[in-house]
């Protein structure tokens, strides 16, 4: 190895730790999280083929001299250095093996790093009602929060800073909105309810008492709540052992 490529693979181990990034082999790219474009947009992962990569770098960070010297390998070996090299990506909401790179469990702690755990559950609740396809009582999605809390052995949230945490989730979400009731009478056994609605659902998905359990372990599996409050052979059951 020459001195030019050793003084390159330093200035992207500095990029790879400034920016948490991650090489990921089996796909040959650069991905981390951040900003597309402007200060205002929201925060996603960007994601380089390592053709793009080089010369990212090559026109942001490197002189003229060294940049020749930026190769895939170079690359490579500045993302092994400082252990940001990895199989594979993959999207889990439990832990992976430590060779592959889980973009959930990723996102979730380069974006915020003391992260508000209430909002993370209040946000995967809402996915996983998204991705049922149905319509609930906005009273079944409190229901599903608490237990969360519940099976942590925390005390609940307020109504208030839970309604808050609702809304700042479905900002985010296309196909879901809540119902203003009083407006379009959304009636369910004979009275008027607040509803969380899918776009593509028709009625209302009855939630039992087990039906809110499983819907809160499917929140709690694997969160920063989980790592945080879990305790004994409750960790292994929600994939926060290790």
């Amino acid at each position: 190895m020459t001195t030019e490529e050793e003084v390159v693979i330093e200035k992207l181990k500095d990029w790879f730790i400034l920016h948490n990034a991650a090489y990921l082999a089996k796909e040959s790219c650069v991905c981390h999280w951040g900003k597309s474009q402007s200060a205002t947009d929201d925060d996603t992962w960007i994601i380089w083929t390592i053709r793009e990569a080089i010369n990212i770098f090559k026109a942001t960070i490197l002189p003229f001299g060294l940049m020749k010297y930026c190769t895939q390998e170079t690359i490579m070996v500045a993302a092994l250095e400082v252990d940001r090299s990895f199989i594979s990506g993959v999207n889990s909401d439990v832990q992976c093996l430590p060779q592959y790179f889980n973009f959930n469990r990723e996102a979730l702690r380069v974006e915020v790093k003391d992260l508000d755990y209430s909002l993370e559950l209040m946000t995967r609740i809402i996915r996983n009602i998204e991705k049922a396809t149905i319509n609930v009582l906005i009273k079944d999605v409190g229901r599903i929060f608490n237990e969360c809390y519940i099976q942590l052995g925390l005390t609940p949230v307020s109504s208030v800073k839970r309604n808050n945490l609702m809304r700042s989730v479905l900002s985010q979400k296309s196909c879901l909105l809540v119902e203003k009731n009083y407006a379009n009478r959304y009636m369910y056994n004979g009275r008027v309810h607040a509803v969380l609605r899918h776009k593509l659902a028709h009625g209302i998905e009855p939630m039992s008492d087990k039906i809110i359990t499983e819907y809160a372990f499917m929140a709690l599996k694997g969160s920063v709540a989980a790592q945080r409050f879990a305790k004994g052979e409750q960790r292994i059951l929600l994939g926060v052992s290790i």
